[in-house]
Order: C-alpha cells, then structure tokens, then sequence
C-alpha cells in the first residue's frame, strides 16, 4: 500500500479516538473567588422544562415580626424615701384633766333696799376640770357693816361652773346665801335665809406659774340674793391664787 494512503488511514483513526475520548477537567490552581458555597444543583434529569419557580415577594409590613408588645406594669410604684422617712402623725391631743383648787381675798359693796353695805370677803373653791371647763363647789363668807354701824354677816354655798378662754375666765354660779343683821336696839340680829342666790363672774390671770399649774388672778363678781321680800345685790372684787393638778395634754 502506497505510503500516502497509511498515513491518510493514521490520521483519520487518531481524530476518532480522540473525538471518542472524555474531557477530564483538570484542577485550577486558583481559588473560587467567592466566599459563599451555595448548594450543588443536580442536572435535570428530564429534558421537559420544570415549572417557573418566581422569587418570593417581601411580607407585607403588617406581618413582619414585631417585637412583643410590653405589658403595662401593675406595681405600684415605690413611695419616695422622702415620704418614708417621714415622722409618724402627731397623737391626738387629749383635754387635760385633773382637779382645781383656788381662794381668794376681797372686798364687797352691797344693798339692802337703800341701805349699803360693805366689808371684805373670804372664798374657796374646790371641783374637777377638763380641758377649759371648770366646775367647782365654792364657798364664801362675808362680814361688814351698814352705813349706821350694825354687823353685817353672810355666807353663801353654791355650783359654779366657769371656762377659760386663755387668760380670761368666765362663770356664774347658782346656790343659797345666809345673812345676818344686828339691830339698832340690840336685840336678837335679824337673820334670813335664802334658797335663790345667783352671781355671774369673770376673772383674769396675772401670773401663771410653771406648766400652767397654776395662776395669780384678778375676780369681779355680780351677786344677787333674794331673801323673802328684799334682794341683796352688789359686786365684789377680789385677789386669788388657783392650783390645778392633773394630767398633761
């Protein structure tokens, strides 16, 4: 066979087989520049074409995750330390209460129709109090004389409340009186007996001793007495000392 046609025949075989043999991917050297490694698809299998897969629209923003709403907190509040460390409330002032005790010294001026009479006057006092009442079971003796010179005796025996508003003190009282009256010819003095004795009173302290225990104090005294027929009336006025004991307000 002519040399020609061997190597015509050659050449042919050798395009065939390498037509015939597979490509063999050889490994690059050079890294995949990116960074992400996303899944390895498998090759379809069928030559039909898969259904359209469209991208996924975004959620509306209503049903986007929120973060949970908060619950109202239902704890009160803590109270400021101020209000904490604040004193406790003042206790409730209660009226003193205890007993009280006063005289007092004086003198008087009085009528007997028109006759006047006048001397001095001795009292004493003596009764519970709470807070600004006072009551007291006083007792006062009297002796004088007339304008002509006859004795003059009298007493009285009574209930007399008063209150205090400060310094001042305001009472009356209501009980029964004595009186005795020398007569001219120096027989038998007349005596007369009263069951209606009324006064009213007002007194002022001057000097109040320690912790209100006590006072020195100015009395003015509106006296009326009714014996049978006459009413035996006039002022008094005298100086006097009060003591009262009892507990703290």
């Amino acid at each position: 066979m002519p040399l020609g046609v061997v190597s015509v025949l050659w050449a042919q075989a050798g395009g065939v087989a390498l037509a015939a043999a597979p490509l063999v991917a050889t490994p690059s050297s050079t890294p995949p520049t990116s960074t992400t490694e996303g899944p390895v698809l498998a090759p379809p299998t069928s030559d039909e074409p898969g259904p359209a897969v469209s991208p996924a629209p975004n959620p509306p923003a209503a049903a986007r995750k929120l973060p949970p709403p908060q619950q109202a907190s239902l704890a009160v509040p803590a109270a400021p330390a101020q209000a904490s460390a604040a004193s406790p409330a003042a206790p409730e002032k209660r009226d003193r209460v205890g007993t009280s005790l006063k005289g007092a010294l004086g003198g008087y001026y009085e009528l007997l129709y028109a006759v006047p009479m006048y001397g001095g006057a001795i009292s004493l006092s003596v009764g519970p109090f709470r807070g600004r009442r006072f009551t007291y079971l006083a007792l006062s003796l009297e002796h004088g004389r007339t304008e002509q010179g006859l004795s003059v005796w009298g007493a009285h025996v009574g209930f007399s409340p008063e209150w205090a508003l400060g310094a001042l003190r305001l009472g009356f009282g209501v009980g029964g009186g004595f009186l005795s009256l020398s007569r001219i010819t120096g027989q038998d003095p007349l005596a007369r007996l009263s069951l209606l004795c009324v006064a009213l009173h007002a007194s002022v302290d001057i000097v109040t001793t320690a912790e209100n225990s006590g006072a020195f104090f100015i009395d003015a005294t509106l006296r009326a007495d009714l014996y049978n027929a006459p009413v035996v009336w006039g002022p008094t006025v005298s100086l006097g000392y009060r003591a009262d004991w009892g507990s703290k307000p």
